[in-house]
Protein backbone atom coordinates (compact mmCIF):
# COMPACT_ATOMS: atom_id res chain seq x y z
CA UNK A 1 0.00 0.00 0.00
CA UNK A 2 2.89 2.34 0.74
CA UNK A 3 4.32 1.84 -2.87
CA UNK A 4 0.62 2.49 -4.03
CA UNK A 5 0.96 5.60 -2.53
CA UNK A 6 4.59 6.67 -3.04
CA UNK A 7 4.06 6.47 -6.81
CA UNK A 8 1.16 8.05 -6.62
CA UNK A 9 2.46 10.77 -4.82
CA UNK A 10 5.45 11.04 -7.04
CA UNK A 11 2.86 11.08 -10.00
CA UNK A 12 0.12 13.99 -8.69
CA UNK A 13 3.69 16.29 -7.94
CA UNK A 14 4.63 15.84 -11.35
CA UNK A 15 1.04 16.53 -12.84
CA UNK A 16 0.88 19.39 -10.35
CA UNK A 17 4.33 20.96 -11.55
CA UNK A 18 2.89 20.73 -15.39
CA UNK A 19 -0.14 22.38 -14.69
CA UNK A 20 1.74 25.14 -12.80
CA UNK A 21 4.19 25.70 -15.37
CA UNK A 22 0.81 25.84 -17.90
CA UNK A 23 -1.26 28.31 -15.74
CA UNK A 24 2.12 30.39 -15.05
CA UNK A 25 2.63 30.98 -18.58
CA UNK A 26 5.68 28.98 -19.25
CA UNK A 27 4.44 27.07 -22.12
CA UNK A 28 4.22 23.53 -23.04
CA UNK A 29 6.90 21.75 -21.82
CA UNK A 30 10.01 20.69 -23.55
CA UNK A 31 11.32 17.38 -24.49
CA UNK A 32 14.05 18.48 -21.68
CA UNK A 33 11.48 19.56 -19.29
CA UNK A 34 10.09 16.00 -19.29
CA UNK A 35 13.20 13.90 -18.58
CA UNK A 36 13.18 16.39 -15.69
CA UNK A 37 9.41 15.24 -14.55
CA UNK A 38 10.65 11.87 -14.99
CA UNK A 39 13.87 12.09 -13.12
CA UNK A 40 11.51 14.00 -10.19
CA UNK A 41 8.71 11.49 -10.27
CA UNK A 42 11.51 8.74 -9.84
CA UNK A 43 13.44 10.36 -7.08
CA UNK A 44 10.28 10.73 -5.53
CA UNK A 45 9.40 6.82 -5.63
CA UNK A 46 12.98 5.86 -4.67
CA UNK A 47 13.12 8.54 -1.42
CA UNK A 48 9.79 6.75 -0.15
CA UNK A 49 11.83 3.35 -0.64
CA UNK A 50 14.95 4.98 1.33
CA UNK A 51 12.91 5.60 4.19
CA UNK A 52 10.75 2.35 4.36
CA UNK A 53 13.31 1.14 7.61
CA UNK A 54 11.72 4.08 9.29
CA UNK A 55 8.48 1.48 9.86
CA UNK A 56 10.82 -1.62 11.29
CA UNK A 57 12.29 0.92 13.79
CA UNK A 58 9.22 2.25 15.09
CA UNK A 59 7.99 -0.99 14.86
CA UNK A 60 10.50 -2.03 17.46
CA UNK A 61 10.61 0.54 19.50
CA UNK A 62 6.79 1.01 19.52
CA UNK A 63 7.46 4.90 19.12
CA UNK A 64 6.92 7.12 16.74
CA UNK A 65 9.52 9.74 18.10
CA UNK A 66 12.04 7.00 17.18
CA UNK A 67 10.37 6.83 13.61
CA UNK A 68 11.37 10.70 13.30
CA UNK A 69 14.47 9.78 14.82
CA UNK A 70 15.08 7.57 12.25
CA UNK A 71 14.19 9.40 9.34
CA UNK A 72 17.45 12.36 10.93
CA UNK A 73 19.05 9.63 11.06
CA UNK A 74 18.98 8.37 7.50
CA UNK A 75 19.62 12.09 6.68
CA UNK A 76 22.31 12.14 8.09
CA UNK A 77 23.95 9.11 6.84
CA UNK A 78 23.23 10.16 3.78
CA UNK A 79 25.57 13.29 4.25
CA UNK A 80 28.25 11.92 6.30
CA UNK A 81 28.32 9.23 3.28
CA UNK A 82 28.48 11.47 0.41
CA UNK A 83 30.66 13.60 2.22
CA UNK A 84 33.20 11.04 2.95
CA UNK A 85 33.38 9.86 -0.71
CA UNK A 86 30.69 6.77 -0.79
CA UNK A 87 28.85 8.91 -3.03
CA UNK A 88 26.50 7.06 -5.63
CA UNK A 89 27.36 3.79 -3.60
CA UNK A 90 25.45 5.22 -0.48
CA UNK A 91 21.90 4.05 -1.10
CA UNK A 92 20.25 6.81 1.02
CA UNK A 93 21.83 9.32 -0.56
CA UNK A 94 22.24 7.27 -4.47
CA UNK A 95 18.74 8.89 -5.60
CA UNK A 96 19.08 12.44 -4.90
CA UNK A 97 23.01 12.66 -6.69
CA UNK A 98 21.73 10.55 -9.61
CA UNK A 99 18.53 13.13 -9.96
CA UNK A 100 20.76 16.41 -9.39
CA UNK A 101 23.31 14.95 -11.81
CA UNK A 102 20.36 14.58 -15.26
CA UNK A 103 20.72 10.99 -14.80
CA UNK A 104 24.43 10.68 -14.99
CA UNK A 105 26.01 10.79 -11.72
CA UNK A 106 25.37 7.37 -10.23
CA UNK A 107 25.60 4.54 -12.24
CA UNK A 108 22.46 1.34 -12.65
CA UNK A 109 24.40 -0.88 -10.01
CA UNK A 110 24.37 2.24 -7.44
CA UNK A 111 20.61 3.24 -8.64
CA UNK A 112 19.44 -0.83 -8.07
CA UNK A 113 21.20 -0.91 -4.78
CA UNK A 114 19.03 1.46 -3.40
CA UNK A 115 16.03 -1.65 -4.17
CA UNK A 116 17.56 -3.41 -1.59
CA UNK A 117 16.79 -1.10 1.41
CA UNK A 118 12.61 -2.13 1.02
CA UNK A 119 13.41 -5.57 0.73
CA UNK A 120 15.57 -5.89 3.68
CA UNK A 121 13.19 -3.47 5.71
CA UNK A 122 9.94 -4.99 4.96
CA UNK A 123 11.54 -8.47 5.63
CA UNK A 124 12.35 -7.08 9.26
CA UNK A 125 9.05 -5.15 9.51
CA UNK A 126 6.92 -8.37 9.14
CA UNK A 127 9.00 -10.81 11.07
CA UNK A 128 8.60 -8.23 14.15
CA UNK A 129 5.15 -7.92 13.18
CA UNK A 130 4.64 -11.20 13.60
CA UNK A 131 5.95 -11.78 17.12
CA UNK A 132 4.27 -8.68 18.73
CA UNK A 133 2.13 -9.17 21.05
CA UNK A 134 -0.33 -6.79 23.08
CA UNK A 135 0.74 -4.96 26.40
CA UNK A 136 -2.01 -5.17 28.83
Amino acid sequence: MFALWSVGTALALAGALVVVGLVGGLGAPTSEAWAGLARQTALGVLTSAIVTPVAWVTTVTRSTLAGVAATIAIVIVAQVGVLVGAGGWMPFAAPTLWAMSGGSGVSPLQLALVGVIPLVSTALTVATWRKLQLDR
